[in-house]
């Protein structure tokens, strides 16, 4: 007996672990059967004290040392690779499969481009018999022999276990395929160097349940292979990676029905037996077997019949990829036709689920090089085989040892670090670019695996992959272009329980007993005579409601409102860019003809009627501004009048206009309507019908609710049983965005309508009202208020509206939107025959532009109109909401008239004409929506419960859910707006009001101009004593004799602009200039004691100088010679006139200071006496005597 004991201390978790390995009973030859040797070493003990203490160490043989629980390399650039795997080549993972894969990795590490460039890489193998014995003693003889700095393998799960434990108490990584059973999940103390490259079978699990997931399944069943019991071979392969999915729903509260079988004695009798006891409790089967076995099991299913009704989907566990080699696994070449046809059959119902393998370039290379390796190496030829991923996995497990490897190297080339918990930690949690692709190695040490999911298209009959699960994210992921064919031609998924379930208790039992037949037919005869009664209630009561005629309105009920305002637009697309140029549309003038579209308003009993004249040659863009008393400026102008008398003996004056060959399309025309009384039943509506205009609106007051009227100019209306019905369905008809119909008075000659009255006007004058700004949130607001009503309006039993257009849509006083003028189509076409009957009218023409072209290439135009026709007219009011440019905008170079583009509307082609769109301006989801819209085909455009929900997405980070929010942030919107037009116009008054201020102070001084601001009379006062200057220039009448007047003009502006800069500079006023005369005075109208004359002589002497050097525009070379008189004394200065008001002085001092400028010298200051005593008073100015002087003075 031969003992031999190896003691190694390692630190393990904070644990000091001592193991004691003993060979005993173990002979020489038994030991040489094995492939292993005893050897004879020296051993030496040493102490060593490192950071955390002192530790003894065993060292064998001399090369390598463990201290302090760290495996160091003396020899830098070596490192030794043991592969332990199964040496029988049927085996999947095989060392003839396995070693070609890590010799090509060795070789890609050692090479310049690998991490570890010029290293001496051994590697070395032993076969594992896939034995828990064998494989254990291969690993301690690479251990005893110092061999093995790194396991790859075992691959077998019993050979793992044992080798797994002693790899980590030696210190040494294990890298390996296999280990994929969940007792090797929670590694611990017990592999605590175990990585393992495939995953788990519980990432299966989870895979598999993440898939049956995504098709809306909860319970499947479960059929696998496994060993029997009494087998030495323990339990396969299969039932490790069912019985994981197992667990899975377990712990989820789910038990799954599962059966097992062994492959090799089962035949198509047993499969069918499993297949009816899973049928019971699922339909959705998860196989695992080998694809022979796969095969007959669906055979069997067919037999079964659970293939051609579709409602069992099978799938297939294969995660090694060379079991699913072949693209047409359903046939077998050895087997008869019909077996292999029913076995295609079969196949439609199954889905694989494989390891995924990557599909480039580099991967293929690579198995083509793995293939001839182990042919020319190892004698293995693959065959038709592909490289299985776990023969690729220890590619990969190659290059995370060596990337771990390399982080690990010292900065100093002595030792290397080889302990296995060092590299273990450093390749745990690690992501690198493998050969299958990206690599992810979790915190657990195992690898996060992708699956594939396979089907077979019925077309080709091959197995191609149409999605991939990537266990990183968890999400499955189809392939662009593919789809999973299901069968029994089924298009979605069956669900995974029955209808009445697998028992059939969801279903209620069909049989029912006599007594509940019978109740059936008394309940059944009960629930006819409810109905019935409930329809004959309901025609009774409908046919009561119609002869009520609850919309019936009395002319006498009708009271006129003071101050009201009306709807009616004064805008057209002329206010856009028709005006100002040559109509194309010329008539001769046959009385004029005037616009269809007209509004009223009355005011304290006085009623005007707003009509514009059509028939014009020129639309002038300054209408505007041409106000009432332009209408009243026309009154020569009118061809008669006369005085109407009315029933009730009331008398009413009315003047009519009629007026001819104005040339002002857009001035509205106010005629005057005078009348003794305020009801308005006393007014023949036919009078107030200037030229039978008959769209004619005015607001008035009906059962306390202000109301607006629409005039029917017909003589009688025939009341019909279809009308009735019509008027009993607007009557009831209700909605926040349409506008309520209160009734109609049918009784000749008022016949009319009265609806809900909006002060607010038409959209259309809003969008046309430069003064009211639309932000992006009141304009969205606007546009979701029509949708909202449409969508109402086309659910109700008016169906369609007909003549949508801005004009028809109305804003009430909290500014939400109604639209107007729908139903009644019988009513309104006698109305549109009458207002439209000149086909050749601007009116015409322009009405239609909101019309879609399907209805304009009709003969006779519907007059209810289509609902997709109202779509088109949404879009066309979306684009004057957004670009505010009126209907049909087609750009400011636009010379088409009304009917023009109403003929290319009509005519449409290849590209129809439409309006223009600004891209700067218009988001490009309303820009697609009035694209859509407008469509050419009406069956391209969306309905309004589309555009609803397309609205809302466009709006739905500007406008809240809330109505209350909404009508507040539109009323907050408009008092904003008020604020700002207010703001403006003050900034703009006060800045008007300074510059007449600036103005006013220019002509008057600033303290009269004060007092003229103030509204106070300036009266004139006396001044003691003042200095007056007067000047004017020698020869200028000669000068201005022989230069032009533009000349003259600019010589005098030059130097009286001079003048004026210099005498800023004095306490003086400057009173006016006449010709070339200039007239100062200093001492008013603000006195300063005796200093008048001082600030004049300076003056005088500063005015002197400058004219010395002035120089004239026209004439550089001539000396301008300036003459200048002063005087002092008293006088009275005040402001004469109302009109222009002038600032004047009087007095003899005015007249003596004109005498010393008219008898002075060129360029010379003539001074009066009186001036010089005040002069010489302050001892500065230097006088010459002149002499007598004979002047001419009053006194």
């Amino acid at each position: 007996m031969a003992s031999r004991t190896r003691k190694r201390w390692c630190a393990n978790g904070g644990v000091l672990v001592r193991l004691t390995l003993t060979l005993s009973g173990l002979c020489a030859s038994q030991c040489t059967n094995i492939g292993l040797m005893t050897t004879t070493t020296t051993t030496t003990t040493r102490a060593s004290t490192t950071e955390t203490g002192t530790t003894m160490t065993m060292t064998a043989g001399g090369s390598r040392e463990c201290i302090g629980g760290v495996r160091t390399m003396q020899s830098k650039g070596e490192v030794k690779l043991a592969v332990i795997a199964p040496g029988d080549p049927h085996h999947e993972q095989s060392l003839q499969r396995v070693l070609p894969a890590v010799l090509l990795a060795v070789k890609y590490v050692s090479s310049p481009r690998g991490p570890l460039p010029g290293w001496n890489i051994k590697v070395d193998h032993r076969d594992s018999f896939c034995s828990s014995t064998y494989g254990a003693l291969a690993a301690f003889e690479f251990y005893i022999n110092q061999t093995a700095d790194a396991f790859l393998g075992p691959v077998c799960e019993y050979v793992i276990a044992p080798v797994a434990r002693y790899a980590g108490v030696w210190g040494i990584p294990i890298l390996t395929t296999g280990a994929q059973a969940e007792a090797f999940l929670y590694k611990g103390l017990h592999y605590p160097t175990l990585t393992r490259m495939m995953g788990s079978h519980r990432l299966v699990g989870e895979a598999l349940r993440h898939i049956l997931r995504s098709f809306g399944w909860k319970i499947c069943g479960l059929l696998f292979h496994n060993h029997e019991m009494a087998s030495s071979k323990g339990n396969s392969k299969c039932h490790f990676t069912l019985s994981a999915v197992y667990g899975i729903y377990a712990a989820l509260n789910q038990t799954l029905e599962h059966k097992s079988f062994n492959q090799e004695k089962a035949d198509i009798e047993e499969y069918k037996y499993l297949l009816s006891l899973i049928a019971k409790s699922a339909r959705i089967i998860v196989m695992c077997a080998n694809s022979t076995t796969i095969r007959e099991i669906l055979l069997a299913a067919e037999e079964l019949g659970m293939i051609d009704s579709g409602e069992y989907v099978f799938f297939s566990i294969e995660l090694s990829s060379s079991d699913n080699d072949s693209k047409e696994p359903w046939r077998v070449d050895g087997d008869t036709d019909e077996r292999n046809e029913k076995a295609r059959k079969a196949y439609q119902a199954l889905l694989t689920v494989t390891a995924r393998t990557p599909d480039n370039l580099e991967y293929l290379n690579f198995s083509h090089e793995v293939k001839s390796l182990a042919q020319s190496k190892y004698n293995f030829i693959f065959g038709n085989s592909s490289v299985s991923t776990f023969v690729t996995a220890f590619y990969d497990a190659v290059l995370l040892y060596a990337l771990a490897l390399k982080e690990s190297l010292p900065e100093k080339p002595g030792e290397v670090n080889l302990d296995g918990g060092n590299l273990t930690r450093r390749m745990w949690g690690k992501s690198f670019k493998g050969i299958t692709g990206d690599v992810n190695i979790d915190e657990n040490g195992d690898r996060i695996a992708d699956y594939s999911l396979l089907n077979m298209d019925p077309e080709t009959s091959r197995f191609e992959i149409v999605a991939h699960y990537y266990g990183a994210n968890k999400t499955l992921e189809y392939i662009p272009g593919k789809q999973i064919h299901w069968a029994g031609g089924r298009l979605e998924p069956p669900p995974d329980t029955p209808t009445c379930g697998f028992d059939g208790s969801l279903c209620p039992d069909n049989s029912l007993p006599g007594y509940a037949i019978l109740s059936m037919v008394l309940s059944s005869i009960v629930v006819v005579l409810v109905v019935g009664s409930v329809f004959i209630y309901r025609r009774f009561k409908l046919e009561a409601e119609i002869a009520s005629m609850t919309w019936k309105v009395h002319w006498d009920d009708v009271i006129v409102i003071p101050n009201a305002k009306t709807r009616g637009s004064m805008y057209s697309l002329i206010a856009n860019k028709f005006r100002g140029r040559i109509s194309k549309e010329r008539k001769e003038d046959n009385g004029g003809k005037y616009y269809s579209t007209s509004s009223a308003s009355r005011t304290s009993g006085v009623a005007t009627i707003r009509k514009t004249l059509f028939h014009c040659t020129i639309y002038f863009p300054t209408y505007f501004q041409i106000i009432y008393r332009s209408a009243i400026s026309s009154i020569n102008r009118i061809k008669h009048q006369r005085i109407l008398t009315t029933f009730n003996s009331r008398n009413i004056y009315i003047l009519h206009a009629s007026i001819r060959g104005l040339c002002c399309s857009r001035l509205p025309i106010n005629i005057h309507f005078f009348f003794l009384n305020k009801n308005i039943a006393s007014i023949e509506l036919k009078e107030l019908s200037v030229n039978n205009s008959i769209d004619y609106k005015i607001a008035i007051r009906f059962q306390n609710s202000k109301v607006a009227i629409k005039l029917i100019p017909r003589n009688k209306v025939e009341i019909s049983r279809p009308l009735l019905l019509e008027l009993k369905r607007m009557k009831d008809l209700q909605h926040d965005h349409l506008v309520r119909f209160y009734g109609a008075c049918l009784e000749p000659p008022h016949c009319c309508l009265l609806t809900e009255y909006c002060p607010k006007g038409s959209l259309q004058d809003i969008l046309e009202n430069e003064q009211i700004k639309l932000d992006r949130v009141f304009r969205g607001s606007l546009i979701h208020d029509i949708v909202r009503g449409m969508v109402y309006l086309h659910a109700s039993e008016v169906k369609s509206h007909g003549n949508l257009k801005s004009s028809n849509c109305v804003v009430d006083s909290r500014f939400v939107l109604k639209i107007a003028d729908f139903g009644l189509h019988e009513l309104r076409r006698s109305t549109d025959a009458n207002s439209d009957g000149d086909k050749n009218s601007y009116a015409y023409w322009r009405k239609q532009l909101w019309t879609a072209p399907e209805l304009l290439k009709m003969e006779r135009q519907l007059p209810e109109g289509t609902q997709k026709g109202d779509v088109y007219s949404f879009a066309i009011i979306v684009h004057e909401i957004v670009m505010r440019q009126g209907p049909f905008y087609l750009g400011d170079n636009n010379e088409l008239s009304p009917k023009e583009i109403i003929e290319g509307v009509r005519r449409g082609g290849g590209s129809p004409l439409r309006p223009v769109i600004d891209d700067a301006s218009v988001e490009e989801e309303v820009a697609t929506l009035m694209r859509r819209c407008w469509a050419q085909e009406a069956a391209d455009r969306p309905d309004f419960p589309a555009l609803k929900q397309t609205i809302r997405k466009i709006n739905k980070d500007y406008e809240s859910s809330n109505i209350l929010d909404n009508l507040l942030s539109r009323m907050e919107q408009y008092a904003t707006n008020l604020e700002t037009l207010v703001e403006e116009r003050t900034a703009d008054y006060l800045e008007e009001k300074r510059k007449c201020e600036e103005l006013l102070y220019q002509l008057l001084p600033k303290s009269v101009a004060s007092q003229l601001i103030l509204g106070q009379s300036v009266i004139a006062e006396t001044y003691d004593q003042v200095t007056i200057y007067f000047s004017d220039i020698v020869g200028f009448t000669s000068l201005s004799a022989e230069s032009t007047p533009l000349q003259v003009v600019d010589l005098l502006n030059d130097l009286y602009t001079c003048f004026d800069s210099i005498i800023e500079n004095f306490d003086v006023y400057k009173v006016e200039t006449i010709g070339d005369a200039y007239m100062v005075v200093s001492g008013l109208p603000v006195r300063n004691g005796m200093n008048h004359a001082r600030e004049i002589a300076r003056m005088s002497l500063a005015l002197r100088d400058t004219v010395m050097t002035f120089s004239i525009r026209h004439r550089p070379t001539e000396q301008l010679k300036l003459r200048i008189g002063m005087h002092s004394g008293p006088c009275v200065a005040g402001v004469v006139g109302l009109k222009m008001p002038r600032y004047c002085l009087f007095g003899d001092t005015v007249n003596t200071a004109s005498r010393m400028e008219s008898n002075g010298e060129a360029l010379k200051i003539h001074v009066s006496p009186k001036t010089k005593e005040i002069l010489d008073t302050f001892g500065t100015f230097e006088l010459v005597c002149r002499g007598e002087v004979i002047l001419k003075v009053s006194s």
